[in-house]
């Protein structure tokens, strides 16, 4: 999924004919084990939370933490809490969080990640994550650079 869907359709006409593409976030997280968020912080609004929101009911999100998707988030100024409480976090945005995720990792790239010559600074909920799960985090980082686990 992305919000500007072209790009991604003229990728899928020209190199992946097979590959579905997702029209809206909801679609796209369905059954997930990795949610990976990336969005510029003006894209925070209260309807881009409430468009992750997982349907309990859905047999992907079962309620044990250890079958449970992990969110990825690659934003901007934007704490492990805003996924975490359904309530939200303090700004930005008020009240934005409608989506309670379990599982949060936060990610700090920088630039030279798009060319695996990067650091990525990273922390998660570690009473949730367990240490297997923040191994293979640690392998999906690196293949963007380097990568370094802080507490939260």
């Amino acid at each position: 999924y992305d919000i500007l869907p072209e790009p991604l359709q003229k990728i899928q006409l020209d190199h992946y004919p097979d590959i579905h593409i997702a029209s809206t976030p909801s679609d796209a997280i369905q059954g997930a084990d990795l949610i990976v968020c990336a969005v510029k912080p003006q894209h925070l609004t209260p309807d881009f939370f409430k468009s992750l929101e997982i349907n309990s009911s859905s047999s992907s999100t079962p309620s044990s933490t250890t079958s449970s998707p992990t969110l990825l988030s690659v934003m901007a100024g934007t704490p492990i809490s805003a996924f975490t409480s359904p309530s939200g976090a303090p700004p930005p945005p008020p009240d934005a969080a409608a989506a309670a995720f379990q599982k949060v990792v936060r990610t700090m790239p920088n630039t030279p990640s798009q060319i695996g010559q990067g650091m990525t600074v990273w922390c998660c909920t570690t009473d949730t994550i367990l240490i297997d799960e923040r191994n293979k985090i640690d392998r999906l980082l690196q293949a963007f650079g380097k990568s370094v686990y802080v507490e939260n």
